[in-house]
C-alpha cells in the first residue's frame, strides 16, 4: 500500500531515521508477536534486573552459548550484522558506519564479534549510545565484568547480550582468519529476523547482589518467558 499510493507521487510517509522497509507476511507476523509480548519482557526486566547479570546457557541457531545479559534481544526482528575490515578507507566505510548507527537509533540489534578495529569502534560506539547490542566474545570462558561498568549497567538495563561460543577459545587480536570467519558466520547466523532458542540459567556472573530466581525459558517465540 506504501509504494503504490504515496512512493510513486514522493509522499514521504514515515519521518526520517524511520526505516520503512516492505515486509513479507512471515516476517509482518513476527513483528505482531514481537509487539505482542514485548510489555512482558520489559516488565520481567524492570523487575527481574538479576536474571540478567547471571550467566545463563542458551542453544540457537545450531550453536551453545554461555551468555550474559539479555536473551530476549534474539527476538526483536531488526537486526544488523556489524562487518566491517580495517583494510577499508574511510569513505569505503562512512556509509556502513551510518547504517549501523541508524539500525541502533530505530531500537534494531546490531551483533558482532568485533575482532577488528572498527568493529570494535562501532560496538563501543552503540554502548555508549546506549542501543541496542548482542557482542560475541572470542573465548568460552566465564564473562565477568567488575560491579557498575558500563557492561555490567548495559546489562541490567536490558540493551546488551553477550555470547561466548562454547568448545571456542581464541585470543583478541590474535585469531586466525578462519576463526574470524567462523565468529563472523554465528553473528550472521544470530541476524535473522526470527529465532528460535533455548535458555537455562546456569550460575552467578560475579557481581550479582540477589541470589537468581531458577527460570528456565523454552520457546521464547511462543512468548513463555
Amino acid at each position: 500500500m506504501y509504494w503504490d499510493t504515496y512512493a510513486p507521487h514522493g509522499t514521504q510517509l514515515f519521518e526520517n531515521g524511520y526505516r520503512d522497509q516492505p515486509l513479507d507476511e512471515p516476517l509482518l507476523d513476527h513483528w505482531r508477536n514481537y509487539l505482542d509480548y514485548e510489555p512482558r519482557r520489559l516488565s520481567f526486566i524492570s523487575t527481574n534486573p538479576e536474571f540478567f547479570t547471571c550467566v545463563h546457557e542458551l542453544s540457537c541457531a545450531g550453536a551453545q552459548y554461555l551468555c550474559l545479559g539479555n536473551p530476549f534481544l534474539l527476538d526483536i526482528p531488526l537486526k544488523q550484522t556489524v562487518i566491517a575490515s580495517d583494510t577499508e578507507n574511510q569513505r569505503q566505510f562512512q556509509p556502513k558506519w551510518n547504517q549501523y548507527m541508524e539500525c541502533g537509533a530505530c531500537g534494531g540489534v546490531l551483533i558482532s564479534a568485533a575482532t577488528t578495529s572498527r568493529e570494535r569502534a562501532v560496538m563501543s560506539q552503540a554502548l555508549e549510545r546506549k542501543y541496542n547490542i548482542i557482542w560475541i566474545r572470542e573465548s568460552d570462558a566465564q564473562p565477568r565484568f567488575p560491579l557498575f561498568s558500563p557492561a555490567h549497567n548495559a546489562c541490567q538495563r536490558g540493551n546488551l547480550l553477550l555470547l561466548s561460543p562454547m568448545g571456542f577459545s581464541g585470543i583478541r587480536n590474535l585469531l586466525t582468519p578462519e576463526q574470524r570467519t567462523y565468529l563472523n558466520n554465528l553473528a550472521t547466523e544470530l541476524s535473522a529476523p526470527a529465532l528460535s532458542y533455548q535458555l537455562h540459567q546456569g550460575f552467578e556472573s560475579g557481581f550479582v547482589h540477589i541470589p537468581p530466581t531458577c527460570v528456565t525459558v523454552c520457546g521464547v517465540d511462543e512468548g513463555q518467558a
